[in-house]
């Protein structure tokens, strides 16, 4: 099982990034991904209003039957407002149909019409096979962490496995790390720092 997740709509951090070694890495930018990800991770970023996450499932041995997915809540909290760190441009943004609204009290992972997805449906992996689910998580209320529950039946029964950022996966929700949790934050009306990428070459600028 393998995950990507990136935030589309720019990232927003709890605290004031001003001066410091983390500051000036993110006006000049980052020669790898590996360093942003290393920076977002170390400086706690969420994605701001949401948070594309593309799992890759893979059949490990019979057949496995995915039967349901779903949200675990980790901590709810006020919108982060520190640090919005926002793209030189947006663009559009093509349409993702599994969606999950955190605003939701019960948030439940959706397919098109707002139906829930595994709802009458499964995934079906033989040996090896993969397939891969495009999630959309979006909040605009509150700033979220939260695994995914994967429900499965295989040939010794029904589990359950849960999943963090980093692709790890754990049999228990408090398993999963706090600094390996999705994110998701509302935008905030104001934030004491802004950076806005650059319209040539990479890193930001301060714009507040």
């Amino acid at each position: 099982m393998s995950v990507e997740d990136d935030g589309t709509h720019g990232y927003a951090l709890p605290e004031p990034l001003r001066t410091g070694n983390d500051a000036y890495a993110l006006r000049t930018g980052f020669s790898t991904d590996a360093e942003w990800l290393r920076f977002l991770k170390r400086n706690e970023a969420a994605p701001v209003g949401e948070a594309r996450v593309s799992i890759v499932l893979k059949g490990l041995r019979s057949t496995v039957r995915v039967t349901d997915m779903r949200v675990h809540m980790t901590d709810t909290d006020p919108v982060l407002k520190g640090t919005a760190i926002r793209p030189y441009t947006q663009g559009d943004v093509a349409s993702v149909p599994v969606l999950v609204d955190l605003d939701e009290p019960r948030p439940r992972i959706r397919g098109k019409g707002g139906a829930p997805y595994f709802q009458g449906y499964s995934i079906d992996l033989a040996k090896d096979e993969r397939v891969s689910v495009e999630l959309r998580c979006k909040g605009d209320k509150a700033h979220y962490e939260f695994s995914l529950g994967i429900d499965y039946l295989d040939d010794d029964g029904k589990h359950t496995l849960y999943l963090g950022r980093s692709g790890r996966t754990a049999e228990k929700p408090a398993e999963i790390k706090t600094s390996d949790t999705f994110r998701v934050t509302g935008e905030a009306r104001s934030y004491s720092t802004v950076y806005e990428g650059n319209n040539m070459g990479r890193g930001y600028h301060p714009v507040r």
